[in-house]
């Protein structure tokens, strides 16, 4: 591969070598501050595979959970400030790596090797629940705006987590509770947006004018 090893640097968050911005041959992609729109889009065309939308998802909400963990004290120094925007950097460069080829990245949530070990089963109930939604978006069971809910509510409960071990409050008894609380809350909105026909059969007769 012409430039290997010096257009790729390896990113440990999905186990695999990724392109830097300069070495990008297909730039119509490459723009900066990807986002929910993006990752809806990419994920309804198939262009985003399961994994690949799940990757990203998890990726976007350790970095709520890293702004929340930052702004425990109310302000952001320069070296938070920097780490936010080369999270950023990495997730723009993430999905126009996806968008090019079909990948099936591993991955763990930062907080697996920054000190603050959070509970793998709500990690893993968010991961959970993002593939539960990827399958929603490209069954057309899922609209934008449900998306969009579903995913504030996961990112919340992303801040919370880092706002809490901000303080040290993983021992805190109503932490967990709260947590799990509040996923089975968001899985119970997505059970009933992927399965209330009522709700959903008037879209086959009453022109959307292109909302989804």
């Amino acid at each position: 591969m012409i430039g290997w090893p010096y257009n790729y640097h390896y990113n440990s968050e999905v186990g695999h070598w990724v392109p830097n911005r300069e070495g990008l041959i297909n730039r119509m992609f490459d723009r900066r501050y990807v986002g929910d729109a993006d990752f809806y889009r990419e994920a309804r065309s198939g262009r985003l595979n399961r994994d690949e939308f799940t990757s990203l998802q998890m990726y976007q909400a350790e970095t709520e959970r890293l702004r929340a963990k930052f702004l425990s004290d109310g302000i952001l120094d320069d070296n938070e400030r920097r780490i936010l925007g080369e999270r950023q950097r990495e997730l723009d460069r993430l999905y126009n790596t996806y968008l090019q080829g079909d990948y099936y990245p591993n991955y763990q949530v930062g907080g697996y090797r920054n000190g603050d070990r959070m509970d793998r089963i709500v990690d893993q109930r968010m991961i959970d629940q993002y593939g539960r939604i990827y399958d929603g978006i490209r069954n057309g069971e899922l609209t934008y705006r449900e998306y969009n809910r579903l995913d504030n509510n996961l990112e919340a409960i992303s801040r919370y987590r880092g706002y809490a071990s901000a303080y040290g409050w993983n021992y805190n008894p109503f932490y967990k509770p709260n947590l799990h609380a509040s996923l089975d809350y968001n899985n119970n909105l997505l059970n009933y947006y992927n399965n209330n026909f009522e709700r959903q059969w008037w879209r086959y007769f009453v022109p959307t004018y292109g909302i989804a």
